[in-house]
């Protein structure tokens, strides 16, 4: 019998340690674990990764370390690309995840094409991040548009999966009960931190993730004070980088 075949869309990937590699890993080994053949799309660095079936694109994905206009640049070349390999492949089942919201869009325009069957993975409040950054007018016929590509991804996916309770809430009342929303968290401390609950003093809080232009790491300082002024046993661990790490230096 054949197994079913399943890949996996994402702009990064083991050996990478960004938060959506270490998110697509987990989700592809659990799909593994029950006898599904699972291919990733993903970036050039994960080509010699064992185990899977990797594709890798010729072009790489934007850094956050890149200036913005670059960075917009570079992500829309390699969404187009990833948009022209979907186009032409032929698998039962995708698993695309955004940000970048530009790739999701592209990937599942690719998918809506050829009548094929995905599960959209939702990790930030795209597009309302270009508006809240002043990128863009929320109001505008660009903002207009990338709304509308957002419509699209949510109603012609079978599944929308996302990372926080109130994403998981916007999700769903933009899409008015057509799609299943779950909630998914993040969570791979496991082989990543070593952490035994029963016996680690202080508690301990870890942060894994962007500390790039459009995050506000400023929040977690805020937490962390307000745990000092509570005289909390609490433990903060930091693992990230980008533009705005230095708000966390001292």
């Amino acid at each position: 019998m054949k197994k079913i075949d399943i890949a996996i869309v994402a702009d990064f990937f083991p050996p990478d340690n960004k938060a959506v590699a270490i998110r697509m890993v987990h989700l592809a080994n659990a799909l593994r674990e029950h006898d599904f053949d699972v291919t990733v799309y993903t970036s050039k660095k994960s080509k010699q990764t064992r185990g899977y079936n990797i594709r890798t694109n010729v072009l790489t994905p934007a850094s956050n370390k890149d200036p913005v206009y670059w960075r917009l640049l570079k992500e829309l070349l390699f969404s187009f690309e990833t948009f022209v390999r979907l186009l032409f492949s032929n698998h039962d089942y995708y698993i695309v995840t955004s940000p970048p919201f530009t790739m999701a869009v592209f990937a599942t325009l690719a998918l809506v094409l050829r009548r094929k069957k995905y599960v959209i993975d939702i990790r930030d409040e795209y597009p309302e991040v270009y508006f809240e950054e002043g990128l863009m007018a929320p109001n505008g016929l660009l903002a207009v548009f990338l709304r509308k590509c957002e419509q699209m991804m949510y109603k012609n996916s079978m599944l929308i999966t996302t990372v926080t309770g109130r994403i998981k809430e916007k999700i769903e009342s933009k899409t008015k009960g057509i799609v299943d929303v779950w909630l998914v968290r993040n969570g791979y401390a496991d082989g990543f931190l070593p952490v035994n609950l029963k016996v680690d003093k202080p508690f301990r809080i870890v942060f894994h993730g962007n500390l790039g232009k459009f995050q506000h790491p400023t929040l977690i300082a805020d937490v962390a004070r307000m745990c000092l002024d509570e005289r909390l046993d609490v433990q903060f661990d930091i693992y990230g980088w980008g533009a705005n790490a230095h708000q966390l230096k001292d």
